[in-house]
C-alpha cells in the first residue's frame, strides 16, 4: 500500500558549479548567454578584498558593460533593497552577480526581482495577488560558507520600522547558476567561519527533522551535517585547510537545497526575532539556540534520532555538543529586553519555520527557550 510519506515535490532550478579556483567561470557562463549588462551586488567588504575587480577586468576583456552597488550590509533591510533598484534601475541591467555572503547573495534575489518587474519596495511585491515576473537571471558567488542562499529561491530582509525579518521567496528568486569557490573563504576569520558553519550546520538539522522531511531532503541534510562535524573544527583553527573549506561549502549548498523544499524549525522562527529586533549575526543566534531546541525536539523525534546516528556512526548529541567546544559561546553575549520577550515570542510561534518544527510548542516553552539561550535583561 502507498504511504502519504512515499509523495513529495522536490525542485532544484540552480546550475551548481563547485570547486577551488571556479570564480572566474561566472564569467564564462554570461558570455556563453551572450548576456551584455552585468550588475554586481555587493557589500563594501568585498570591494576592499579586491574580489569585485578581478570579475569587472575579466568582463571588461569580453567587452561587457558593468554597474555594481556595493552598499549591502549584514541582515540588508528593505531600504537597501530600494536603494540598489534605484543604483541599478537606470543601467538596465541584463543579469546580475550576487557576491559575497548571504546578506549579498539575498539583496540581490530581491533587487533583481524589483528591477524584472519595475517595483522599488519588495514588500508591495511581494503582496501582490498576480504572480511577479521572473527576476532578472543572475549567478551567485559566496564568499561564505553558511547559508545555502546561493541554491535556494528565499531571501530574508529586515525592517527595522518593524523589528520583523521578512522571508520572501518564490522559484522566480532562484540563482541562474551558482559558482561555488571555496578559496573564496579562505579569508573567513575564525569566530565568522565558526558561525557560518554553524548556520550550515542549523539549516541540515531542521531540514532532517522537520516534519515535512523526505529521503531526498534526507540525504541532502545528513551529508551537510557529516561534513561540518568532518570539517568545521579544522577550518576554524586552520582556515587555509581547502579541503576543510571545501567540506563546508558543499555542507552549505546541500542545506540549502535541503531546506527550501522540506522547511526549518524553531531555531529559525525564534532566531529571526532576534535578529530582526537587535540586528545580530544569524549565525550567533543560531548557535545560541541550537541544543536548547534540540534538547527540546528530542523527545518527539526518537526515530529520527535513531536513524541520524545510524547513518554518522555514534551518539549525535554528543556529537552536536563537541561543536560547541570549538568556540566558547559565553564570550558572545546576546541580550534580549524583557519588554520585547512577548512580542518575539508571539512572533516565533507564527512564523513559517515553526510550522515544520516537529513539537508544537505554546508560547511559555518558547518563553523558556529564549531565556535559556539569551541573557535576558
Amino acid at each position: 500500500m502507498n504511504r502519504k510519506e512515499d509523495y513529495f515535490d522536490f525542485i532544484l532550478p540552480t546550475k551548481v558549479k563547485f570547486g577551488p579556483g571556479l570564480r572566474s567561470q561566472v564569467v564564462e557562463e554570461i558570455v556563453s548567454r551572450d548576456f551584455q549588462r552585468v550588475g554586481i551586488v555587493t557589500t563594501e567588504d568585498i570591494l576592499e578584498l579586491g574580489l569585485v575587480e578581478g570579475i569587472t577586468e575579466q568582463l571588461k576583456s569580453e567587452d561587457k558593460k558593468i554597474e555594481s552597488f556595493s552598499n549591502v550590509t549584514s541582515n540588508p533591510h528593505l531600504s537597501t533593497i530600494s536603494e540598489g533598484f534605484e543604483a541599478l534601475r537606470g543601467f538596465q541591467p541584463d543579469c546580475l552577480i550576487g557576491l559575497g555572503g548571504g546578506s549579498a547573495i539575498d539583496a540581490t534575489k530581491t533587487i533583481s526581482l524589483c528591477l524584472a518587474n519595475d517595483e522599488a519596495n519588495i514588500v508591495r511585491l511581494d503582496e501582490r495577488e498576480e504572480r511577479p515576473n521572473p527576476c532578472v537571471p543572475f549567478f551567485a558567488v559566496p564568499t561564505t560558507s553558511g547559508t545555502g542562499s546561493e541554491v535556494d529561491y528565499w531571501a530574508v530582509i529586515s525592517d527595522p520600522n518593524s523589528n520583523r525579518k521578512l522571508s520572501i521567496g518564490s522559484p522566480e528568486m532562484a540563482p541562474l547558476t551558482a559558482v561555488i569557490d571555496p578559496e573564496l573563504t579562505l579569508t573567513l576569520p575564525p569566530d565568522l567561519t565558526f558561525f557560518t558553519g554553524i548556520d550550515a550546520f542549523s539549516h541540515a538539522l531542521e531540514a532532517f527533522f522537520s516534519s515535512k522531511n523526505n529521503e531526498l531532503s534526507d540525504i541532502l541534510s545528513i551529508k551537510a551535517m557529516e561534513l561540518v562535524f568532518r570539517s568545521l573544527e579544522k577550518a576554524v583553527e586552520s582556515g587555509d585547510s581547502i579541503t576543510a573549506r571545501g567540506d563546508l561549502s558543499l555542507a552549505s549548498a546541500l542545506g540549502g537545497a535541503a531546506m527550501q523544499h522540506v522547511g526549518l524549525g524553531l531555531i529559525h522562527a525564534m532566531s529571526h526575532q532576534v535578529s530582526g529586533f537587535y540586528d545580530t549575526n544569524h549565525g550567533l543566534a543560531n548557535a545560541r539556540l541550537t541544543l536548547p531546541v534540540l534538547n527540546y525536539n528530542e523527545v518527539e523525534v526518537p526515530e529520527r534520532l535513531e536513524k541520524l546516528e545510524g547513518r554518522l556512526e555514534g551518539n549525535f548529541l554528543d556529537k552536536v555538543e563537541s561543536l560547541f567546544e570549538i568556540r566558547d559561546l559565553s564570550k558572545y553575549r546576546v541580550e534580549i529586553n524583557e519588554e520585547d520577550l512577548p512580542k518575539m515570542v508571539d512572533r516565533a510561534i507564527k512564523n513559517v519555520n515553526a510550522e515544520t518544527n516537529p513539537r508544537q510548542p505554546d508560547r511559555s516553552e518558547v518563553k523558556k527557550l529564549y531565556r535559556e539561550s539569551f541573557t535576558i535583561e
